[in-house]
């Protein structure tokens, strides 16, 4: 920011010198620096649903096959990599819901207020 207020300061001193093209080429210089970003694109509808069906079919499978889960022994005695299951299967939930959250958030223009 400091540097674009350098920037001006040049093409104000300029202008005043009467080199009125250097300072308008100047000024065209620093708007090209600092051009706007690019809006954000919207999510389809159709994603949105589509994550938000399959976080619910998740939660649903885990509930309904939860006997079949707590039969594998999770509690570190069937030994191996088998305390990894519980935790990547919460990972997944977590990036497919994380994923529907956020799409829906931005489809209803919902955004986190800047301080």
């Amino acid at each position: 920011m400091m540097q674009s207020i350098q920037a001006d300061m040049a093409a104000i001193a300029f202008a005043e010198a009467g080199e009125h093209e250097t300072a308008r080429q100047m000024m065209q210089e620093g708007a090209r620096k600092t051009a706007p970003a690019p809006a954000a694109h919207k999510p389809s509808l159709v994603t949105i649903i589509f994550q938000g069906i399959l976080s619910f079919a998740f939660i649903w499978a885990v509930l309904k096959y939860q006997n079949i889960i707590n039969e594998l022994d999770f509690k570190g005695q069937s030994g191996g990599l088998y305390f990894l299951f519980p935790l990547v299967m919460v990972a997944i939930y977590t990036y497919i819901h994380a994923n529907f959250a956020h799409g829906l958030y931005d489809y209803f223009g919902i955004t986190a207020k800047k301080k």
